[in-house]
């Protein structure tokens, strides 16, 4: 009996000191001994640390005026951190710069090539995505990671979460990018002094009608009203016959395509690279699609020379963030931010009468039958997943710029007024889910093989 009593004592005083045990380890949790964090500015992060640091401490004001400085990166990854890289830096980007003046996009550019945070090439020239009027921060990530995904596109910018400081201010939670430039690993075009066999970087930018240097007839051309930049070759190796072998063939490819002559547009198109390029466009609905940052490039000899669509590029105003319309543009605020209807298909003339070509319509149905599984489902999940993972690392941002709340800035006309009243990050994250998958449904509903 006496034995019995014991070994219940025993019993219970285990009970109890597991009781006490788990109680304290709820209220006073552990440390974490997750080695991937790293310490800057007397703050936690496991995002990589970039720092721009310019020779005189000035701030980056400008987006022509280059400011040298010292480009320093730490990362948990040991081998991608950098110390003292010597080179320039500056602004960048349009709306977001004139409008987001408190958290710019930014560009640097390094004196020697640099394998960036384990890039697999070296260059010299990166961007900084600010994303500050999207406030999920996730829209130029997500296509960006959806379009790498899918196979059609030849090059697509990488995109990496950092924290950045200039000047040892911290400036919040950016998206470290390649430039779209000519380099291994990026676009791969080659320069010949025969315009017909020389290969060309192409992009549609309406802000060239607007700007002070861009000149018409030197830096871009009309086409069916549309302002296109020849990108490259660049100035200082193109010809006169450059510029005019460029403008040709993108008014002969609009002509074709307005003829609807499926066999000829075929000969001028590079399909994978058209279907895959208006999938990502369409189901993000990018409020930019018919006038800018839409590139392209002119590549191949012979019979295989064709216009390839790509690299797909901001989308910070899409996917129901945005009623902002160019001037002129005959649309509702609902169609822009509504997950349901044609968009891509109805602001982009290309597109617009591509989707009336049975034989084009079939192919972009097929392929999103193929990817809306896959690719895409994986792109959504891998959004949610950041989100989970690195929360304490996008709420950093958030400290530095409380621009979730009710009344925001100034710049906040742009956008929905759906999205005015979201008042936190994660609403706004899961607002953005909510509309890709309302997205996906119309999207599978309104493309299906077979019945045009």
């Amino acid at each position: 009996m006496k034995k019995g009593l014991f070994i219940l004592s025993l019993l219970i005083l285990a009970l109890v000191i597991s009781i006490v045990v788990a109680c304290s380890s709820y209220e006073t949790p552990l440390e974490p001994t997750d080695t991937t964090y790293i310490s800057y500015g007397g703050m936690r992060m496991r995002f990589p640390v970039i720092r721009l640091d310019t020779y005189e401490g000035n701030p980056l004001e400008s987006r022509h005026d280059w400011l040298r400085g010292n480009i320093s990166i730490e990362s948990a990854v040991m081998e991608h951190t950098q110390q003292n890289m010597s080179g320039r830096m500056r602004g960048r980007g349009n709306s977001t710069w004139r409008r987001g003046t408190d958290k710019r996009p930014l560009r640097f550019r390094l004196d020697e090539p640099g394998h960036v945070l384990g890039s697999p090439y070296a260059h010299r020239d990166w961007i900084l995505l600010a994303s500050h009027f999207d406030r999920s921060l996730f829209r130029d990530y997500f296509a960006l990671h959806l379009a790498e995904l899918m196979d059609g596109l030849d090059f697509t910018p990488s995109a990496q979460f950092v924290h950045l400081f200039v000047n040892s201010e911290y400036m919040g939670v950016y998206q470290l990018t390649d430039e779209r430039d000519i380099a291994p690993g990026r676009a791969m075009l080659t320069f010949d002094e025969d315009p017909a066999v020389s290969e060309y970087f192409l992009e549609f930018d309406r802000h060239s009608l607007y700007s002070d240097t861009a000149i018409e007839g030197e830096d871009y051309f009309m086409v069916y009203g549309r302002a296109i930049d020849l990108r490259w070759p660049g100035s200082g190796l193109r010809s006169d016959g450059h510029f005019k072998y460029a403008h040709g063939f993108v008014d002969n490819l609009s002509r074709t395509i307005r003829s609807q002559d499926w066999d000829a547009i075929k000969r001028l198109i590079d399909i994978p690279s058209f279907v895959d390029f208006y999938i990502v466009q369409e189901l993000m609905k990018n409020n930019d699609i018919g006038w800018f940052s839409v590139f392209m490039t002119i590549r191949g000899q012979g019979e295989d020379r064709k216009m390839f669509m790509g690299p797909v590029w901001d989308f910070d105003q899409s996917s129901g963030n945005t009623e902002n319309r160019p001037a002129g543009e005959v649309r509702t605020a609902e169609l822009v931010v509504s997950p349901e209807g044609l968009f891509a298909g109805a602001y982009n003339y290309w597109y617009r009468y591509l989707l009336d070509i049975p034989e084009f319509y079939e192919l972009v149905a097929r392929r999103f039958a193929e990817v809306v599984n896959t690719e895409v489902a994986a792109a959504i999940q891998h959004v949610r997943d950041m989100y989970n993972e690195y929360f304490d690392d996008f709420d950093l941002n958030f400290q530095r710029h409380p621009i979730c709340l009710v009344a925001p800035p100034s710049w906040i006309w742009i956008l929905a007024d759906v999205t005015q009243e979201i008042d936190s990050f994660s609403g706004h994250v899961e607002y953005f889910l909510d509309w890709l998958n309302a997205r996906v449904e119309w999207f599978s509903e309104h493309f299906v093989p077979g019945s045009m």
